[in-house]
């Protein structure tokens, strides 16, 4: 039997591509290691920001960028969320994203 071909000009169909629903349990596994995204919206960048601190604008422009056509969390060169400590673990877990 052979699989049918795929049309190339649409996305492949990912087995998480309604989302992930879990319950965090603050292993780091989700936040650490090979590059992803991590979606935010404006109220998300909203909280962190005030979390941190920060104006908005300068939380967008040092801790997100552009992807696909919506806003991700930055990434260090190792593929962590720049908001993941090693030793702390997530640094803004009482209002990280919800990722939908």
């Amino acid at each position: 039997m052979t699989e049918p071909e795929r049309d190339e000009s649409k996305p492949a169909e990912f087995w998480y591509g309604d989302g992930l629903n879990f319950t965090c349990t603050q292993c780091g596994k989700c936040c650490t290691g090979a590059p992803g995204y991590v979606w935010v919206d404006d109220a998300e960048v909203a909280a962190m920001a005030a979390a941190r601190g920060e104006r908005v604008d300068e939380f967008v422009a040092l801790h997100t960028k552009s992807a696909k056509g919506r806003r991700t969390l930055r990434e260090r060169e190792n593929g962590d969320c720049v908001f993941y400590d090693r030793r702390k673990g997530c640094t803004v877990y009482r209002v990280r994203p919800r990722q939908s």
